[in-house]
């Protein structure tokens, strides 16, 4: 995600507080505080990935962050998180993908075998999906819509 496009967010009049920070970075600090050798990739397109190959190659775990945020009248790029996780798929690593908003993107990745859905972009969602990816949490969320 671009971040300029969180410009937007601070902008928007709305009840409550906007959300102008990438909640890909709060889930990093989460994740850094329990694992502190933890590096933060940008990864833009799935051409880049093998300049980070060395990196994702010898990591214990490869996690990736979606965001998607479908909002009336401004469209966020998600077609690049598609294609990276394929890649990094078709590079022979298992992603952990943690989706921080919407869970209809789950549709478009069947090769992805373990998904987290944080089902918002609070800093307490992505603070619930490393409870969760950790196992400090159990998993026993149930989604409000129906994935199929």
């Amino acid at each position: 995600m671009a971040p300029t496009a969180y410009r937007v967010f601070g902008e928007m009049r709305g009840i409550g507080p906007n959300i102008t920070e990438p909640p890909a970075n709060t889930l990093f600090r989460q994740i850094q505080r329990r694992h502190a050798s933890s590096h933060l990739i940008t990864i833009a397109d799935a051409g880049a990935i093998s300049g980070h190959w060395e990196n994702l190659r010898s990591a214990a775990a490869v996690i990736v962050a979606t965001e998607n945020y479908p909002l009336p009248g401004f469209r966020f790029p998600t077609e690049c998180q598609r294609a990276v996780i394929e890649g990094l798929l078709a590079a022979g690593l298992d992603p952990v993908v943690i989706g921080l908003r919407d869970p209809y993107e789950l549709l478009d990745l069947p090769a992805v075998r373990t998904y987290i859905s944080a089902l918002g972009y609070a800093p307490v969602c992505s603070q619930a999906a490393v409870e969760v990816l950790f196992g400090e949490r159990p998993a026993k969320g149930c989604l409000p819509v129906e994935i199929s």
